[in-house]
């Protein structure tokens, strides 16, 4: 059966209602939110009931924090992806507003986890707070007859806990492998083809472009990556980042994918970087870009195998 995503401004179909419910943002569904979702699913299994998830939309960050640049690692389709993957029959997302802020912890047990959710009982994490200013914690469910697990932080073999800011730090330092150490899978950005200013085509290294404004940017730079277009996939050198050649202001990812010879605006691309190649350097003459670019390309060829 397909997972179905409600938002919580109804009650749940009674069909929902009585589930195990992991609760969190699960911006990157890295191996911690995992090992949290898979506690949750075998507890719903085995007490025969929904598996589901509440989350938040947007990330609160982005109401507390409005100026911060891009610094999602999973925008919420991902998200939903990631969750449904790991077997969730629901998902119901609650959306952040400025009243959703205002709610205190009692409001939100009553009005979301009691009326609108019908829960059975939560899995989160230990560090769970909820309500006006975070005032709401794990002991305040309880007294509502709302059972609740909590899980303690994942922790890897450095005793380093897994968490979307681990994963945002490797990213924003370059370190591709890194992250998806921390992700348990090969991070990714979907976007759509737009039609750029075609410089790359003058100089025989046509790219495929991709704006940035809903997802964190990796160190700006050149980048190996795999790059799906239409379920098959091509190695590429992939640019992000402003172009200080051509000193472009908002980061802009531009493709150059091998052996590849199509015009595919408005279409959609999966580029996953996998290894930062270079820093993003100004150069001093078209000429100058063209042989570094050729060199960037040929250690694409070398780094990925396929």
């Amino acid at each position: 059966m397909d997972t179905i995503i409600f938002d919580t401004l109804s009650p749940l179909p009674d069909v929902y209602r009585g589930a195990i419910m992991a609760v969190g943002n699960f911006d990157a569904v890295h191996r911690g939110h995992q090992a949290l979702l898979e506690v949750a699913r075998k507890r719903a299994l085995h007490l025969g009931r929904p598996f589901g998830v509440l989350t938040f939309e947007p990330h609160p960050r982005t109401m507390f924090r409005p100026n911060d640049p891009p610094f999602r690692v999973t925008p919420p389709i991902i998200k939903y992806e990631f969750l449904k993957y790991y077997g969730v029959d629901f998902i119901a997302s609650m959306p952040f507003t400025a009243n959703a802020i205002e709610l205190s912890a009692d409001e939100f047990i009553q009005s979301i986890l009691i009326n609108t959710l019908g829960i059975h009982s939560i899995v989160c994490g230990s560090d769970f707070h909820f309500g006006k200013n975070r005032s709401g914690s794990i002991s305040d469910i309880e007294r509502h007859n709302i059972h609740c697990l909590c899980v303690e932080p994942l922790r890897d073999a450095n005793n380093l806990i897994y968490s979307a800011t681990r994963v945002r730090d490797e990213l924003k330092s370059g370190n591709i492998s890194e992250a998806n150490a921390i992700l348990g899978w090969d991070w990714f950005i979907n976007g759509i083809v737009e039609n750029g200013d075609k410089r790359g085509r003058t100089i025989g290294y046509p790219t495929a472009n991709i704006s940035l404004p809903h997802v964190i940017a990796p160190s700006y730079g050149m980048y190996a990556a795999r790059v799906e277009h239409k379920n098959k996939v091509y190695k590429a050198a992939v640019n992000i980042g402003i172009r200080p050649t051509f000193e472009v202001k908002q980061p802009l990812l531009e493709a150059y994918m091998i052996d590849f010879d199509q015009t595919i605006y408005g279409d959609g691309l999966r580029v996953t970087p996998i290894k930062k190649l270079r820093d993003e350097v100004k150069f001093n003459s078209i000429d100058d870009l063209k042989t570094q670019i050729a060199k960037d390309v040929n250690d694409v060829k070398i780094i990925i195998n396929f």
